[in-house]
């Protein structure tokens, strides 16, 4: 049953592609075999997914997703070395890493390095780290794009006399 609701999903993506004459598709699962409705046969068949998709689009169309930044998220739900077969370019979520519910302290959504004083586990999280990552699990560097964010977040600082990054926080701005 799972196969023939993906069979029809890919077919309505592919026709989807051609009625409107587009070059191609980014596909965005977040996270496969994560969250509500997951299962544990996630990470496998989104590389099954994958295939069939590129199968079904050909050479011709231009094939890419969007993945985790995060190296949990990348164990728990990519078989890395298999994906990376069956698309174009490998989109790296390199934003949001900070200005959510729950923050404490001000800090860069979409850091290019690491912060010195950053200390949250999220500090971790930068553009070089992110794509350093991906290289180190042997993605080729011509597969792999950048996300940059063109967006701001804000924080609602707790005491206005402090200000800069790391600052306190009582909530988001």
């Amino acid at each position: 049953a799972d196969n023939i609701k993906s069979d029809t999903t890919i077919s309505k993506i592919k026709k989807f592609i051609d009625d409107y004459g587009f070059d191609g598709c980014d596909f965005d699962w977040q996270w496969p075999g994560q969250g509500s409705g997951s299962s544990d046969n996630d990470k496998a068949n989104y590389v099954l997914l994958l295939q069939n998709l590129r199968n079904v689009l050909g050479t011709g169309k231009i094939f890419s997703i969007s993945v985790a930044p995060r190296q949990d998220d990348i164990d728990k739900s990519y078989d890395v070395l298999k994906i990376y077969q069956y698309v174009d370019f490998i989109n790296l979520n390199t934003y949001n890493f900070h200005g959510s519910e729950g923050e404490t302290i001000t800090a860069f959504h979409s850091a290019y390095r690491k912060v010195p004083n950053d200390l949250t586990k999220e500090g971790e999280l930068n553009a070089v780290s992110v794509v350093e990552n991906w290289l180190s699990k042997g993605v080729p560097s011509a597969k792999l794009t950048l996300g940059i964010p063109t967006y701001g977040k804000s924080f609602t600082l707790t005491d206005i006399l402090q200000t800069g990054v790391g600052a306190p926080v009582s909530g988001l701005g």
